[in-house]
């Protein structure tokens, strides 16, 4: 997804990742992984729980949010939304990138 963000800022795009985390784990994450894009640490998850995304598992010690992408333009509108079935389960950059021309 990384190499995709280039093409996703030449169409006016923010990516906006939202984790239920602590930031310093979060820091140490994004360090590590050397991702450039803004994060809303939600360590109550409130955002996650408005967004309908928050699951009940028990994942590596926390409960998690089910891996969602939402696309919303500038009025504020959801035009796309995908939901993960599990952790693994995201759209793929070129299904983002065809969801955007639209």
């Amino acid at each position: 997804m990384q190499d995709y963000i280039p093409a996703f800022e030449e169409m006016g795009t923010i990516s906006i990742g939202i984790v239920g985390q602590k930031a310093e784990n979060v820091q140490k994450f994004l360090k590590k992984h050397g991702l450039p894009m803004p994060m809303l640490i939600d360590p109550d998850r409130a955002v996650i729980k408005r967004y309908g995304v928050y699951n009940r598992i028990w994942f590596d010690g926390f409960n998690v949010a089910r891996p969602a992408t939402f696309l919303i333009d500038r009025q504020g509108i959801i035009r796309f939304i995908y939901v993960g079935s599990n952790q693994l389960d995201r759209p793929s950059p070129e299904m983002i990138l065809s969801e955007l021309k639209r």
